[in-house]
């Protein structure tokens, strides 16, 4: 039972923030864990448009259809059938959508279509003002997901504090925005924003000492200590080491693998227990790999179109014949455990490359790279103490991987 003093705020969530990674899954963890935290004296409505869950569930089709479409080899194989069609794919989403919903406490919003200034919404279409983009027609259904916004905005009523719009898409976050300039709206790229400034509204923090605080915290996350290292030194060191294995995998396939340096996230705002801040970051490592994609062509004529290349000259998506690094990048480093032509591509082990030394990778004659890349995140949890106007003592509580 929600105590009558709480104060009432609502959490609208567009389609980007809601995105799960497999497409059995219709919110991502990130929501998920959102909805779940709690926040003492705070009424949280969580509010997904009609059109967002729409969206969501196009991509879940979207996405079973890829597998189902593979699905002839399979039922070969094991000598049966299992109902993949469109018809029961579609009825599978509907369920898994409903279900989440149920489990997950969020309300659909409804656009009153009636209300909408459609001679507006053409207006802006026709002339690609935002939200439609500039170079084509994307944007109608951007400004659809706007209107709901602004029509909720508009018929809360006093007794709603404030509302919240979680929007990665910059042009739609920025139209929502303007069109709600001093309505007590927030409107944020990341989800774990959101959820730091419910964290301060439940707290007895104001959002400017949140603010303060969180900058002094983030000083001593980064701010080098006697011996020469940071807290955000630390933090990587555990990263490293609790997560070596999921760091060392080679993708299927792939010849090597470079895991760049990570880049955190400002802190978002978990909670306070006097004189204990509670923090969280996102760290983020880019994970590039090449696979071997085997040509039909000269060797003279692989290593006229496609030379190779050093790490740092390789971005995108590109074909490649070969691959060099120096001792600078050696750390990030993932390669096979022996180099020789019998056994080169067996498993994954950190490369040691001493001091000045080059490692060269070479795949077999006629053979090209291809590029790719995925994100491996960590959200790390840590706290600080306040000491007066100050914090201090930066200490890590917990670690939690996430694959994008």
């Amino acid at each position: 039972m929600v105590s009558p003093s709480s104060r009432r705020v609502d959490v609208i969530v567009d389609t980007s923030a809601l995105h799960a990674r497999d497409f059995d899954q219709f919110a991502s963890s990130d929501f998920k864990r959102a909805v779940s935290e709690g926040y003492p004296a705070l009424e949280v409505s969580w509010l997904i448009p009609r059109i967002v869950m729409l969206e969501r569930e196009h991509q879940m089709r979207e996405g079973a259809g890829e597998v189902a479409r593979k699905a002839g080899p399979l039922h070969r194989l094991v000598a049966a059938r299992v109902d993949v069609g469109a018809a029961r794919l579609a009825a599978a989403v509907r369920d898994t959508s409903e279900q989440s919903r149920d489990a997950l406490g969020f309300s659909l919003l409804d656009l009153d279509y009636a209300r909408c200034p459609w001679d507006e919404i053409v207006r802006q279409a026709v002339g690609r003002e935002p939200p439609f983009g500039p170079g084509g027609e994307k944007g109608f259904r951007d400004r659809l997901v706007a209107e709901t916004v602004l029509q909720r905005i508009a018929n809360r009523g006093d007794a709603v504090e404030r509302t919240i719009f979680v929007c990665p898409d910059k042009l739609l976050a920025d139209f929502v925005r303007a069109r709600s300039s001093g309505r007590r709206v927030d409107v944020f790229e990341r989800l774990d924003d959101a959820g730091a400034l419910l964290h301060t509204l439940s707290s007895d923090l104001s959002v400017e000492e949140e603010e303060h605080f969180r900058e002094l915290s983030q000083v001593a996350f980064n701010g080098i200590r006697a011996d020469f290292r940071s807290f955000r030194d630390d933090v990587i060191d555990a990263i490293n080491q609790r997560f070596a294995k999921q760091l060392h995998e080679l993708p299927p396939g792939a010849l090597v693998r470079f895991n760049n340096a990570p880049g955190f996230s400002t802190a978002a705002f978990l909670g306070k227990e006097y004189p204990t801040l509670r923090w969280r970051s996102r760290a983020t490592i880019l994970a590039q790999y090449w696979t071997p994609q085997v040509q039909m062509m000269p060797n003279f004529l692989v290593s006229q179109l496609a030379p190779p290349t050093t790490i740092d000259g390789s971005t995108g998506l590109s074909l490649i014949s070969g691959l060099s690094w120096d001792s600078a990048v050696g750390p990030g480093l993932v390669v096979p455990s022996s180099s020789s032509s019998s056994d080169a591509w067996l498993d994954g082990r950190p490369a040691a490359i001493a001091a000045g030394a080059k490692v060269d990778i070479v795949p077999p004659s006629g053979t090209l790279l291809r590029y790719d890349s995925f994100n491996e995140f960590f959200d790390v949890e840590w706290t600080t103490e306040l000491a007066g106007d100050h914090v201090r003592n930066p200490t890590l509580v917990d670690i939690v991987h996430q694959r994008a």
